[in-house]
């Protein structure tokens, strides 16, 4: 029989498995969704529209030019689901500062196409006055006549938009893990409190889910850690109150309720917004209740640990 302590770090431990495993299914979901819709893509326009427009009501002139530039339409492909041919879901900066450049200094004759960044100030002087031609501007005048300098300014500027742009997709994919996992948890029963209890009152089952636990925890690759806790065969092997019960049981924590259960409604919603945080979270979270467990005390964070 485990001490107290030792019995509540291995129901957490087992906890945090399950809240990882289900993350997986959600982010699985999400991913094949993002894909499909292409939000990514999606995310990308609107944060370039947004960069290159500035404060023009009307949208910036060099916007839908870069768009359509063929160096940025050759990175895409057809979608089924659109009349229109989507952005990529990556731009590398290289090429926004290349086809930005292209855009806005088309190039001309012979003797024009010497000073790229003569024609870039002239382009740009005469573009309606806005954020954007301040920002273009001030750019051009800092690169002097050192076209490579210019190049480097744009994917500077290009760098930092983007880290704005995967701040709101992270963001968006927050709310729609919560809402994927809503969805799994409801559809698959996966109950907070019904588990904690089942891993607190049962030797077997805490011992069983714990084992898959540390066998997790020592995965070196995220397709290592799927092929270990993503078979939902598995995990209802593990003796855990998961899934949907036709028993007659009033007992059975996996039976469907005949009417609206408090204690239930609020087990989901923890597993819910637990497996919102996103497989990452939960992996790092069990990689240090398996050192814990397995040293007895805590360990700092290893310098440079990578999440699956």
């Amino acid at each position: 029989m485990p001490d107290a302590g030792s019995q509540v770090l291995e129901v957490a431990l087992g906890l945090v498995f399950i809240y990882l495993v289900f993350s997986l299914v959600c982010s699985a979901l999400q991913e094949l969704v993002s894909t499909i819709l292409g939000w990514r893509a999606e995310n990308l326009e609107q944060g370039l529209r947004q960069m290159l427009a500035g404060d023009l009501p009307d949208g910036s002139p060099v916007t839908d030019a870069l768009m359509n530039h063929p160096r940025i339409r050759e990175l895409t492909k057809p979608s089924k689901l659109r009349r229109t041919r989507p952005l990529p879901s990556y731009i590398s900066a290289r090429t926004f500062s290349l086809t930005l450049l292209d855009t806005i200094a088309p190039p001309g004759g012979e003797q024009d196409s010497q000073d790229l960044v003569a024609r870039a100030r002239r382009e740009v002087s005469g573009l309606p006055d806005s954020e954007i031609k301040r920002k273009l501007g001030g750019m051009i005048d800092a690169a002097g006549d050192d076209i490579d300098r210019l190049r480097t300014e744009l994917e500077h500027w290009y760098d930092d938009a983007m880290n704005r742009i995967s701040g709101w997709y992270k963001r968006k994919s927050h709310v729609w893990l919560l809402v994927f996992g809503v969805l799994v948890v409801s559809v698959w029963n996966v109950d907070t409190l019904s588990v904690v209890d089942r891993l607190w009152n049962d030797n077997t089952a805490r011992a069983a889910v714990v084992a898959q636990a540390d066998k997790a925890a020592q995965a070196q690759s995220t397709e290592e850690l799927e092929e270990l806790v993503g078979d939902f065969q598995a995990v209802q092997a593990l003796q855990l109150p998961v899934g949907w019960s036709t028993s007659g049981d009033p007992d059975d924590p996996r039976r469907f309720p005949e009417s609206i259960n408090f204690m239930k409604v609020l087990g989901l919603l923890l597993t819910a917004m637990a497996v919102s945080f996103g497989a990452p979270f939960w992996f790092d979270a069990l990689s240090k209740l398996g050192r814990l467990r397995a040293t007895g005390k805590p360990e700092g964070r290893r310098p440079g640990s990578a999440n699956p």
